[in-house]
């Protein structure tokens, strides 16, 4: 193997990693009520759109959830908005990085509400994190708070 692939494949398993991270150290409660509490006290909020490995069509509905989701936060809040893409690059206003320090600086979030829109086919709910699936049936203006989180 050559040391890109080594690093490649090491970048997969930290990106793993902080994935079960991000579930298990969280304090169990899959309640939407629970996470509706942290959206209505906090004064940011976190929306990250993952789409890596999506293809192009999943990936413009996650991309148009999370912009939804924003559209109907921003007023009330101070936005953090990633975006990872296909390749794993992370996007953020003031920085752009890899899917693995994007979601390494979104672990440390451990009291404001982080919506994580991904492919799938349901919402679940780990306390302050609302993990919104998204797939082929997505129709613009599905995502807002008023819809999605709080069902």
């Amino acid at each position: 193997m050559s040391l890109k692939n080594y690093v490649i494949y090491g970048m997969f398993v930290a990106t793993i990693i902080i994935l079960l991270a991000m579930t298990l150290l969280a304090t169990p409660s899959n309640n939407k009520s629970t996470f509706n509490n942290y959206l209505t006290k906090s004064n940011y909020a976190y929306v990250v759109m993952d789409t890596s490995g999506m293809p192009k069509d999943i990936s413009k509905n996650i991309l148009q959830c999370g912009v939804d989701f924003a559209g109907s936060l921003g007023a009330m809040k101070v936005m953090n908005v990633y975006a990872i893409s296909k390749n794993g690059v992370c996007y953020h206003s003031v920085y752009n990085t890899t899917k693995y320090m994007c979601l390494k600086d979104i672990g440390k979030v451990i009291s404001d509400p982080v919506i994580y829109i991904r492919y799938g086919h349901n919402t679940s709910y780990r306390d302050n994190v609302a993990y919104v699936g998204v797939d082929e049936t997505f129709v613009q203006g599905d995502c807002s708070v008023a819809r999605r989180p709080v069902k």
